[in-house]
């Protein structure tokens, strides 16, 4: 395309046809009235009301809007006539989509903000001269990002936009919890974030359909932060949101891996103690498959992490293969089981649970107890019930889904029991049988199917198992719509309805913090970041090896065995702990009162009673707070940590692994009662008595 400019004359010269009405909107947007517009075979020729000043930057931002490589209709035009360059034009239109999200104003209400106060968005200096409270939050949160940009690639003139924030600085500015280092990257097709608790942070990046993408990452980072605290990062979490509603699968690759290679451009490629060095990723929801994209790009970036940027890749640990979140979820469940001489993976155990077979946690999950007796299953498409199934016949026929990669549709009706079904979740009503009737305890043969989806939620079965992404369960106090996943507003109990022994969360945030709570005075559950911690510790070890270039495929079994550990260890210490008195717990939770994030998180528990999901909070912020405060380093303890013939001499995190195998072992066999009169001299006390009474034994 090119565009000439002669004072109140234009032509413009394309190769592909442009449409009148796209080139007035688009003259309108900067103000000019088109007084004579002459066209031919893709020439226009345009006089306009007056001059054009600024020709080379008017003609960049025409240019790029006409060929779709910025928004048409994004006040671009104010910020030409207020003599801003190309490049602080982009900018400023990232940094108002950055303030959206992490703010309660529109992006329409900052960019007015920026227009109407220019000469502070250019001097962000300057006093803030406004009454309105509003506009006065938007500027001083614009200034507070601005001071705190610690590096960009605007200097590489790509055509996504990122910047790195120092965000502790002013994050109690903003509401919640919030990370301490925060990438932000904008790009015409999409913008996403990546939130970390520290420099050595790690977790998954997903694809986000939520336009309030931010809320979502930070409230997973969260969650990820207290699951983390087994292994050596802290916790950290990323998102991207496309702006096209149903984009294609190849245009949400292209998306992650532009998103990717810009989130790279932020870090430091050399390692050392005041670098920004680490930054690896993992698979989450609708990225499962994009581990070896994402290496490819960090290997042809030069980045010194290699394939152990993305776990999960073609050389790492597949977690769909192994199962290992759903074994280390019902590994962690059989805790409840063997309380009442009942094993989980061999025992007949009757469930009700959200996922489909074709998922790595729900399809893994519920294939390995043969006697898992599956009365309903709820999946984003449809709604599994078998009232009365043949134990061995629906195994096997889970078994065959699994394997081929199939929806609950395909299941075979013989395998089903007298009255089963397979609905259809976009019909508002289903029509029922009798023997789903006597289930639900419904009285009529139609059935609302929101109405359908609570009712299997509140089975009595023995296990309530979540295996798919959601909240699904909030506490009878808590506002149905002030929870974040909106999409299960509709389908959404109350703790108290759930009629199960337990509640095992293979998935991450299915239930609130406050339903848990309320739940477990009845029934018997201990927090998502308890039960699936398989997923995040697996994809560690696999980092840690990967980065002493250990073949980490050849360790597959030890590595698994030393994961389950944690999954058996925790849950037990949990029940020993519930031992403790009401006053221990607020003993045990003020001395936790500096650990990052803990407030936030314990005071939504609202309670202090000795219950599981408490005491589970508290085992894992004690971790946090003693990896903190250990400052005393012995190698014989990474010999715990690595397969024995690994050579660990020249590794990056030796200081860091070696606390985080103390941290585990000293928390897992005293528990709570470590914060007791704490200090560095108690822990290596408690890792004298241990070597000399072998006590993990």
């Amino acid at each position: 395309m090119q565009i000439k400019i002669n004072e109140k004359n234009l032509t413009i010269t394309s190769q592909n046809p442009l449409t009148i009405n796209e080139i007035v909107d688009l003259l309108e947007n900067f103000q000019f009235t088109i007084q004579k517009l002459n066209t031919s075979q893709n020439n226009y020729e345009i006089e306009v009301n007056k001059p054009i000043k600024n020709k080379e930057l008017f003609t960049k931002i025409l240019k790029n809007a006409l060929l779709g490589k910025i928004p048409k209709k994004c006040k671009l035009y104010y910020f030409y006539q207020l003599d801003f360059s190309l490049k602080e034009i982009n900018f400023l239109r990232a940094l108002a989509i950055y303030q959206s999200q992490i703010m309660k104003f529109s992006y329409e209400f900052i960019i007015n903000t920026y227009i109407k106060y220019s000469s502070f968005i250019k001097n962000p200096s300057l006093e803030i001269d406004t009454d309105n409270q509003s506009e006065h939050q938007v500027l001083l949160i614009f200034r507070e990002i601005k001071k705190n940009i610690i590096k960009t690639n605007l200097e590489k003139n790509k055509e996504t936009i990122a910047f790195k924030i120092d965000i502790k600085n002013f994050k109690h500015l903003l509401k919640g919890i919030n990370p301490n280092i925060e990438s932000f990257v904008y790009h015409n097709d999409f913008c996403g974030v990546h939130l970390r608790m520290s420099k050595i942070s790690r977790g998954g990046i997903r694809y986000s359909q939520r336009v309030d993408f931010r809320e979502e990452i930070k409230d997973l980072m969260t969650t990820q932060q207290y699951k983390n605290a087994i292994i050596i990062p802290n916790g950290a979490k990323g998102g991207f949101f496309i702006f096209d509603e149903n984009p294609s699968r190849e245009k949400i690759k292209k998306c992650y891996s532009l998103y990717i290679d810009a989130l790279l451009d932020l870090v430091d490629f050399e390692y050392g103690e005041d670098k920004d060095f680490y930054f690896v990723v993992a698979a989450d929801k609708g990225t499962s498959d994009f581990s070896d994209i994402a290496n490819e790009i960090a290997i042809k970036r030069g980045y010194f992490f290699k394939d152990a940027f993305a776990s999960g890749g073609k050389n790492g640990y597949s977690h769909k293969k192994l199962g290992i979140t759903a074994l280390g979820a019902l590994t962690s469940a059989n805790r409840h089981f063997l309380e009442i001489n009942k094993n989980i993976f061999k025992d007949e155990i009757s469930v009700v649970g959200v996922g489909s077979m074709r998922g790595d946690v729900f399809g893994n999950g519920m294939l390995m107890n043969e006697n898992f007796k599956l009365i309903a299953a709820i999946s984003s498409k449809e709604i599994f019930i078998d009232p009365n199934p043949d134990i061995k016949k629906s195994f096997l026929e889970r078994k065959r889904l699994f394997e081929n990669s199939l929806s609950w549709k395909h299941y075979e009706k013989k395998a089903l029991s007298k009255g089963a079904a397979i609905f259809d979740r976009s019909k508002k009503t289903q029509k029922i049988s009798n023997e789903i009737q006597k289930l639900i305890n419904h009285d009529s043969q139609i059935i609302q199917t929101d109405e359908l989806i609570k009712k299997l939620l509140k089975l009595k079965v023995d296990m309530l198992y979540f295996g798919a992404i959601g909240t699904y369960v909030k506490a009878s106090e808590e506002i149905n719509e002030l929870i974040s996943d909106k999409q299960n507003a509709d389908i959404r109990i109350d703790a108290n309805e759930i009629k199960a022994f337990c509640v095992c969360e293979g998935a991450n945030l299915a239930m609130t913090n406050k339903a848990r709570v309320e739940y477990s005075q009845k029934g018997r559950i201990n927090l998502d970041a308890i039960d699936n911690s398989a997923g995040v510790n697996i994809s560690d070890y696999e980092v840690n090896l990967k980065l002493i270039n250990a073949d980490v495929l050849k360790y597959t079994d030890i590595v698994i065995k030393k994961v389950l550990t944690q999954n058996i260890m925790q849950p037990l210490r949990i029940s020993l702990d519930e031992k403790l008195s009401e006053e221990d717990i607020k003993e045990f939770a003020n001395t936790l009162q500096n650990v990052e994030t803990f407030n936030e998180v314990f005071k939504t528990f609202d309670s202090t009673k000795p219950l599981r999901p408490i005491l589970a909070i508290l085992l894992l912020y004690t971790k946090l707070f003693i990896k903190e405060k250990i400052d005393f380093f012995d190698e014989k303890y990474l010999k715990e940590y690595f397969p024995l013939e690994i050579d660990y001499e020249k590794h990056i995190l030796k200081k860091e692994i070696a606390k985080t195998v103390i941290t585990n072992k000293v928390v897992n066999l005293y528990g709570l009662k470590i914060l007791k009169n704490f200090s560095t001299q108690k822990i290596i006390n408690i890792l004298i008595l241990n070597e000399v009474l072998n006590l993990e034994k």
